[in-house]
């Protein structure tokens, strides 16, 4: 179950990466999807790897909103379809998880925008890396 579980997150991010990628948007379903796996793995008893409390999960769901608000600020807007992701993949993976999938993924997209050249990058794309790592180191 903990595979199967982990394998639809990482289907929804491929998705969501090729759909960022390719028309810059981010389908609402996604993170509606990313939403209701979290809050139905929250309920499912003996999965180890889910076993993750709520106040995890609430902590992952307000992290990006601090980040985006933070952003903001610094005139460095980021999409709602990113938002509405990252808050979705935060709750989905809790606080700890989600923080190394996004500084995974955040590394990686700093990077890729220098080398480009680019003011913004398809943010999806690289939150799905992060979570691949995640998923595979944690």
């Amino acid at each position: 179950m903990d595979i199967l579980l982990g394998g639809n997150i990482l289907l929804l991010m491929g998705c969501a990466a090729v759909w960022d990628v390719k028309k810059r948007i981010i389908p609402n379903i996604i993170p509606a999807l990313l939403f209701a796996i979290g809050f139905s793995s929250s309920f499912l008893s003996g999965l180890y790897y889910w076993s993750i409390p709520l106040s995890e999960r609430m902590a992952g769901f307000a992290l990006p909103a601090i980040t985006m608000l933070i952003l903001h600020f610094l005139k460095k807007p980021v999409g709602g379809g990113d938002f509405k992701l990252s808050a979705a993949l935060g709750f989905v993976l809790g606080l700890p998880r989600f923080a190394v999938a996004y500084a995974v993924g955040g590394v990686i997209a700093l990077v890729w925008a220098l080398i480009k050249k680019q003011k913004s990058v398809p943010l999806a794309a690289f939150l799905a890396i992060g979570t691949l790592v995640c998923l595979i180191l944690m």
